[in-house]
């Protein structure tokens, strides 16, 4: 299992004078977990080995903005819950 934490990146400003001071200066923080299960399974007869992994990358499904150029461009979003498996073959 992994954790991942970001304490969000900071938004440019061009004049920091004429911008009102309820806008963001960073985008918000995030948190996000992730899940790996795998198994090797050895074969006795012969030296061919199988090895099976799947993963679930970002379990919670938190949608959060990754970046932000400046206050007038559009964000940055990460990636939704999304599933994968490997297998892989050593002989």
């Amino acid at each position: 299992m992994a954790f991942e934490y970001g304490s969000g990146t900071p938004i440019e400003t061009a004049d920091e004078g004429n911008l009102p001071a309820v806008l963001p200066r960073r985008v918000p923080g995030h948190f996000t977990q992730n899940v790996t299960l795998g198994v090797d399974v050895p074969r006795h007869a012969d030296a061919l080995r199988i090895g099976l992994q799947f993963n679930i990358e970002n379990l919670t499904n938190n949608i959060y903005k990754v970046s932000q150029e400046s206050v007038f461009s559009p964000g940055e979003y990460c990636h939704p819950r999304y599933f994968s498996g490997s297998m892989k073959v050593n002989f």
